[in-house]
């Protein structure tokens, strides 16, 4: 339970749920394909590579409480789902991710230390990533 739940109206009000109930959910399922070459060079292996992503995601949410009028309104003013006591909404998305990516690792006797960087050509995002691992 939260104490209170405030949502703005866009007349400027806000609608004040007391002794709300906020649930969510979210699930995913990501299918994933990557194709990589990598070479060894000294105590270096420097490596690229293209991947693809698809996805399928669902995400549900409720607030839940007892002033049920506001709860009606707040439905209304935002669109969404309306019952007696809870304002809910839920949403599915599908989509596609392409990536292409590149790094070396650095191979020092058993200690493997990985720097790499990614570019999503979809959503035109740039990525790092740095880790250690142990390998015998």
């Amino acid at each position: 339970p939260i104490d209170d739940v405030t949502v703005p109206v866009e007349n400027g009000d806000d609608i004040v749920f007391d002794d709300a109930v906020f649930n969510a959910d979210w699930s995913a399922t990501v299918f994933d394909l990557k194709a990589q070459a990598s070479s060894n060079l000294l105590i270096f292996t420097p490596y690229a590579g293209l991947g693809a992503s698809y996805a399928l995601a669902s995400t549900d949410f409720a607030v839940e409480s007892d002033k049920a009028q506001d709860l009606q309104d707040a439905a209304e003013t935002f669109g969404l789902d309306i019952d007696d006591t809870s304002v809910s909404a839920s949403s599915d998305e599908t989509g596609w991710g392409v990536r292409a990516f590149g790094g070396t690792s650095i191979n020092m006797a058993m200690l493997r230390l990985d720097l790499g960087l990614s570019y999503n050509v979809i959503g035109k995002n740039l990525g790092a990533n740095i880790g250690a691992r142990i390998q015998l």
